[in-house]
């Protein structure tokens, strides 16, 4: 019995639970996903208590990603590396002393959604990052990873940025990375030509027509450039729209949502999950969050 949930504040919406309640169908485990809205002050206690209580393990979203880190006994190398965790694995014992572990499967989710021809060319692509948030770190990471050659921050609060800069440098250390950081306000922004991929991590194109580029900066963007949108919503973001007039490829945040809960799952059954089932459960979120969008709530930026 793989019992396992999510915890976060205040969980208003996630589709975290049809996706785990899918895949365990899909792989034939008998168990259950459940949300659990955790504040702040009781952050160690509920996770104290899921633990006792034999769960397998939980997701961890906002506002805990950080909060959770004192809370694990080890760290993998992915949530050490930006220092959040979104996948708290517990001991097979659920009587032990020992706490969690904690890994961070959101820089596989994002690298995962992009098309491979992409990936294979990163270390040549110069990249832009729309927003500096929470969302933003593993999108820092798996490009640094990578070797892009230079990657923009643009922020509409430089100040803001400052935290995240800093931990990009230290990705950066990490990583014996040459990847030139930059940050500028989006304000001054003006020609991004020279761009090969562009992530929106923002919440901005939630809303028809929102959208923090103008049509004239993409149209200018080159033909092989890749336009990411963390927003998870079956139908195509305004920025991603405009970028498909101009004959841009694009992707939306379901991919990587898909891709991070799949390797959560890895962790906590330890099986792993066909590529057959993957895209079934891509298509099956799809259907979903598309019966959802009234409600607006389902950006990746709330799941990260």
């Amino acid at each position: 019995m793989m019992n396992v949930g999510i915890i976060g504040y205040p969980l208003t919406f996630t589709l975290s639970g049809t996706l785990h309640h899918f895949l365990m169908q899909a792989m034939c485990i008998e168990g259950d996903y459940r949300v659990y809205p955790t504040p702040a002050e009781r952050l160690e206690e509920v996770i104290q208590q899921l633990q006792q209580k034999g769960l397998r393990g939980l997701n961890v979203t906002i506002p805990h990603k950080v909060n959770v880190l004192p809370l694990c006994n080890t760290l993998e190398a992915s949530a050490d590396l930006i220092q959040a965790v979104n996948t708290l694995i517990f001991p097979s014992d659920s009587h032990s002393s020992s706490g969690p572990v904690g890994e961070n499967t959101d820089i596989h989710g994002f690298l995962a959604g992009i098309p491979e021809p992409v990936v294979t060319t990163l270390s040549n692509r110069p990249s832009l990052i729309l927003g500096a948030g929470g969302a933003a770190r593993a999108v820092i990471a798996g490009l640094i990873q990578h070797q892009v050659p230079a990657l923009t921050l643009a922020v509409r609060n430089p100040e803001k940025a400052k935290e995240t800069l800093v931990l990009a440098e230290s990705i950066k250390e990490k990583l014996s990375a040459f990847t030139v950081l930059n940050v500028v306000p989006l304000s001054e922004l003006g020609d991004i030509s020279g761009y090969e991929l562009v992530v929106n991590t923002t919440p901005i194109g939630q809303k028809e027509g929102e959208t923090l580029l103008s049509p004239d900066q993409i149209n200018a963007l080159l033909e092989n450039t890749l336009v990411y949108d963390l927003l998870y919503q079956r139908s195509t973001t305004p920025l991603m729209a405009t970028a498909q007039q101009k004959g841009l490829q694009t992707v939306g945040g379901l991919p990587m949502l898909v891709h991070q809960g799949v390797r959560s799952f890895e962790l906590w059954s330890g099986q792993t999950v066909p590529e057959n089932i993957i895209k079934q459960c891509l298509d099956h979120l799809a259907v979903k969050s598309m019966m959802k969008q009234p409600n607006m709530v389902n950006s990746l930026l709330d799941r990260l």
